[in-house]
């Protein structure tokens, strides 16, 4: 019995099923199940899969940093990966708009935006060099209309505006 099992045709097939087995994962499990799906799923699996239907991707700046559609209502958190596996962004949404804390990162791994929404209004951000310094602070009030900023050299204060 254990003689037919090992045979090289069977050993074969056994191998085949399990590797279809895996790609299929990975090509229609969620891009979110894993940073390895999100990066087959956008950079390796050709245009023609139908699984491109529950979502698009639209960039939205030259940055690489995009922006998403989603055609249902979504919750929780997005994670995006590049593809060499760098954290690009991770964004909290509610219903399919921006609420909580939104994160972004530079190359390098060190985070070039911080921004807290509410309901897809921005109440504040906060962006960094990519040395980790401060650059730039901004904040809102809850309607989303402009309060101040905080302008910064090496990371100190050297400014502040309430006027936009």
């Amino acid at each position: 019995m254990v003689k037919k099992l090992l045979n090289p045709l069977v050993v074969s097939a056994f191998i085949f099923v399990l590797l279809l087995g895996s790609v299929a994962h990975l090509m229609y499990g969620s891009c979110q199940s894993s940073k390895w799906h999100y990066i087959v799923q956008n950079y390796y699996t050709p245009s023609w899969v139908p699984f491109r239907d529950e979502y698009t991707f639209e960039v939205m700046a030259e940055t690489n940093i995009g922006g998403l559609i989603f055609i249902e209502d979504f919750t929780g958190i997005w994670k995006k990966w590049d593809k060499q596996g760098r954290k690009i962004s991770l964004n909290t949404y509610i219903n399919s708009i921006e609420s909580g804390k939104q994160f972004e990162w530079y190359k390098s791994g060190a985070i070039s935006i911080k921004k807290m929404c509410n309901n897809g209004l921005l109440i504040s951000i906060e962006k960094r060099n990519e040395d980790g310094t401060l650059n730039l602070k901004e904040y809102y009030d809850p309607k989303g209309k402009f309060l101040k900023r905080e302008l910064f050299e090496k990371g100190k204060l050297v400014k502040t505006e309430t006027e936009e």
